[in-house]
């Protein structure tokens, strides 16, 4: 349930990372500007899938939100301290 909690931030930094390092090979230096007028991409399509991020899968995160919930209300009463670690997991 901890692993549950401090996934998605983990995810975030590590993916996040692999992203901003694609993108400043592409323009060819580590500080990105705001506006990426720079590139070496040849066609719109590649700029496209680089630039615009991850597609947002939507299943995974109701799944994973249906599977805290079903935890924590399942095995609450035993251990009241998942309650707390489930509402971590959900703010997050």
């Amino acid at each position: 349930m901890m692993f549950t909690a401090v996934y998605p931030i983990a995810e975030l930094v590590i993916f996040g990372t692999i992203l901003y390092l694609k993108r400043a090979k592409d323009q060819g230096t580590l500080f990105i500007d705001r506006l990426p007028t720079n590139t070496s991409l040849t066609t719109i399509s590649q700029y496209y899938n680089l630039y615009a991020g991850p597609e947002f899968l939507i299943h995974y995160r109701y799944s994973s939100i249906n599977k805290i919930i079903l935890i924590s209300f399942m095995y609450g009463a035993g251990e009241p301290v998942l309650f707390l670690i489930s509402w971590v997991a959900l703010s997050v």
